[in-house]
């Protein structure tokens, strides 16, 4: 179900006070528990840093799980939590697949993954970030290790991995573009590339590297203005961040990526 189909409708009904539900939450335990009070619940959860990130599905029966507004930087706001003032128009039902990335109370920071529509193609977008109740969702298992290789893409970009030439090594490449679906940056030659090379070995679903002079290295090791590449396989997806210095202006590889069919 797509999060802009049922979100902001006219004729809302008015919410109403519930009491607290007390779950015990596999996700919780997964993410570590509370999140930290200087994290915020955003789009892209910053993948140099984030702790686990797990993937949940709306329970059946729900009819509409409503995001909650949530700053958990100010305690004056008491949100997320269950009153008028945090409560949102938005909303998901049973079945709707989130990435978790973390916790507060009776709330998880869920982020909604939903086709979205870029051009001439449709890709999977996250399109929504914020608080549900926990117990509204059920976790998915992770597979165990996660696959890695194949072909991701996401509008404006695309990455190739592959098994490397040393066991347990990977071999990434990927190009990503800016301006690609405007005719008139495409007609003036302003479209901006940029792209991504190395090898890594991933751990527990995460893996990372820099570009350095002489191939890739490290992002601990890195310049500040080396290319800096962070990598989760998270349910079906493949997230990726990148530090903004991976190519010409406004190109970045960050973002959600679906691999291709064979």
């Amino acid at each position: 179900m797509i999060w802009a189909s049922h979100v902001g409708l006219s004729g809302a009904p008015r919410f109403r006070r519930v009491g607290l539900r007390r779950a015990v939450f596999a996700i919780a335990m997964v993410t570590g528990g509370a999140a930290s009070a200087a994290e915020a619940c955003v789009d892209l959860p910053d993948l140099a840093t984030a702790g686990p990130l797990t993937t949940a599905l709306v329970r059946q029966g729900v009819a509409k799980s409503h995001f909650y507004k949530g700053a958990p930087t100010d305690k004056a706001s008491a949100c997320p939590g269950f009153s008028d003032k945090c409560w949102e128009k938005a909303y998901v039902v049973a079945g709707d697949r989130m990435i978790v990335s973390g916790s507060v109370g009776d709330f998880v920071c869920a982020h909604f993954v939903a086709p979205r529509k870029r051009g001439k193609e449709t890709f999977n977008e996250i399109v929504r970030a914020g608080w549900l109740t926990s117990a509204d969702l059920a976790p998915e298992p992770a597979a165990k290790p996660p696959a890695w290789t194949g072909d991701w893409t996401r509008v404006e970009a695309a990455i190739a991995i592959r098994a490397g030439r040393q066991p347990g090594m990977l071999t990434i490449k990927g190009d990503a573009t800016f301006g690609s679906l405007d005719p008139d940056r495409v007609k003036r030659g302003a479209v901006n590339m940029g792209e991504i090379a190395g090898e890594a070995k991933p751990l527990d679903g995460e893996l990372s590297f820099a570009m350095g002079d002489k191939g890739a290295i490290p992002v601990t090791k890195a310049d500040e203005t080396d290319c800096k590449v962070w990598m989760r396989r998270v349910g079906p997806w493949l997230l990726v961040e990148d530090n903004r210095q991976c190519g010409g202006a406004n190109v970045s590889f960050s973002g959600l990526y679906t691999r291709q069919a064979r």
